[in-house]
């Protein structure tokens, strides 16, 4: 989209007192193997751009954000905008991408998008999520590569945006991985 006319403002407090940012769904957080190592496997939580794209079309309208991307220094840039309600101005949010294993570019321009958005508050609860290692099974293991997939099976979120709890499963739904951040406790399913 263009940016054309729009006038980048370096705060979003107008915006966040008057938009709050939902949190996101369970079917919107993604989770992948980070490593393995020592038969113990690690896993983040991610969003996808489109989850992003999404969120930016529920809270503010398919009309009322805008992207673009720069080039800073070999560095791929990009500026998500919205448009203020109130006082019609653009608000503006920049951040850069890291290149991506496959598809470099689109990767880098995807990470971009994603950490601009996390600027606007979309996905911040992922910030909080625990370290979560998972010990490897004989199941996980298919001609010596590990080739298990996870997803989350529940979430809570609270209000301002915390991760209180999480359960993950591994994909034949067994139970792999519970956290629980008001009783402090961790517990990892064999």
């Amino acid at each position: 989209m263009s940016t054309i006319g729009a006038k980048p403002i370096p705060t979003t407090k107008k915006i966040k007192k008057k938009t709050k940012m939902r949190t996101l769904r369970k079917d919107e957080i993604e989770v992948r193997v980070a490593s393995t190592q020592n038969n113990v496997a690690q896993l983040l939580l991610y969003k996808t751009a489109r989850t992003d794209a999404a969120i930016l079309d529920e809270t503010f309208g398919q009309f009322n954000w805008q992207c673009s991307y720069s080039e800073i220094k070999g560095n791929l840039f990009c500026t998500i905008s919205v448009r203020d309600p109130n006082t019609n101005e653009w608000i503006s949010r920049m951040d850069c991408g890291s290149e991506a294993n496959i598809e470099k570019e689109k990767g880098e321009a995807s990470d971009a998008f994603k950490r601009s958005g996390f600027k606007f508050g979309v996905g911040v609860e992922l910030y909080s999520t625990p370290k979560i290692k998972i010990p490897i099974e004989e199941s996980d293991m298919y001609n010596g590569r590990f080739c298990q997939s996870f997803s989350i099976k529940d979430i809570q979120i609270s209000p301002d945006h915390k991760i209180t709890s999480l359960t993950i499963q591994d994909r034949r739904g067994n139970v792999r991985y519970t956290y629980n951040a008001h009783n402090n406790t961790e517990r990892f399913d064999f």
